[in-house]
């Protein structure tokens, strides 16, 4: 997510109705505004993280539901399930075997960046924001497996 708003944010082909273009490599390599942005942007995950879930589910009892993407990853159909009942949206059979069956590929954009954008520092603070969304989290009770 990071990385398509970044190309969004950062292309020079960029316009309201042209949003599929990719940011330089300059954008990204030893830029400090690149560095800044993984950092504010974790930071403020994590903060959107504990506001909605203490806003949510003790203001309203609004029911949530988490979704940890490497999940996702392992188990699509069984996770998708788990969001449509969630939701309590009818499952189809042939919807959810479609989601199975389309869920690899790049999509959207024709071009990719053919390296990657964050340095070892970078995914130092990207899993630093991740790990502490664990104790968040497991003080709503939902169980988040963290790096």
């Amino acid at each position: 997510a990071l990385v398509s708003e970044a190309n969004r944010r950062w292309n020079s082909q960029y316009s309201v109705d042209q949003h599929l273009g990719l940011a330089d490599e300059t954008a990204f390599v030893s830029n400090s505004k690149w560095d800044w942005y993984v950092e504010y942007k974790g930071m403020a995950w994590a903060l959107l993280l504990h506001t909605w879930l203490s806003t949510s589910q003790n203001s309203t009892g609004t029911p949530v539901h988490v979704v940890q993407y490497e999940s996702l990853l392992a188990n699509l159909r069984g996770e998708m399930i788990k969001i449509l009942e969630f939701l309590d949206y009818k499952i189809l059979k042939q919807t959810l075997d479609c989601v199975v069956n389309n869920s690899a590929g790049r999509f959207k954009r024709s071009h990719h960046l053919n390296f990657d954008p964050y340095t070892q520092e970078n995914k130092e603070a990207v899993n630093r924001y991740i790990r502490q969304a664990a104790p968040i989290l497991a003080r709503h009770g939902i169980k988040y497996n963290t790096r």
